[in-house]
């Protein structure tokens, strides 16, 4: 029951993406922090021993490719272009993960795409005179992104404990 639960949260909310890309992008992610949580509240014993790291991977990639598809509607060339590389960087270095089991590798292809996505999306609303209208801008996007992001999968992939866990080591 409980995996049916996480997989129909995991695979019906995120087509919201289509219709409303950032409000969707935001729930998915949420939906994405929370379905270990919902095994937990309803029952563990159904969590696919091993296999949920592949599954969950999956999932992401699944409202990572309805986001994609958004990007490749784009007007503006430069963000397309620039989102449609970030995002098949991802796909590569999780197909290599796949490949190889490898978690370390998740750290040379960090999921820059989604936060560029999210920030293409949602800075305009909330900075109307910021224009990321250009290469330096994108590219400077892109840089200020980055860190933050290697430092996560770092966390995740390599240190292989969670964020908080990580945080709390340093206090």
């Amino acid at each position: 029951m409980a995996l049916a639960i996480v997989l129909a949260l995991r695979l019906i909310f995120p087509l919201a993406i289509l219709r409303w890309p950032l409000a969707g992008t935001l729930f998915a992610i949420t939906l994405d922090f929370f379905d270990l949580h919902i095994f937990e509240a309803l029952d563990w014993s159904e969590l696919p021993a091993g296999d949920y790291q592949v599954l969950d991977k999956l999932l992401d990639l699944y409202h990572l490719a309805l986001e994609s598809i958004v990007v490749w509607h784009w007007k503006e060339d430069i963000f397309r272009r620039a989102g449609l590389a970030l995002y098949l960087w991802k796909i590569g270095g999780t197909f290599v993960f796949f490949m190889t089991g490898l978690r370390a590798v998740m750290f040379f292809a960090p999921n820059i795409f989604e936060i560029y996505f999210i920030c293409v999306l949602a800075l305009p609303k909330l900075f109307p005179r910021l224009r990321l209208n250009s290469p330096k801008a994108v590219g400077a996007l892109v840089l200020a992104i980055t860190p933050f992001k290697l430092l996560h999968e770092y966390i995740l992939h390599v240190a292989e404990s969670s964020t908080t866990e990580f945080v709390k080591g340093f206090f």
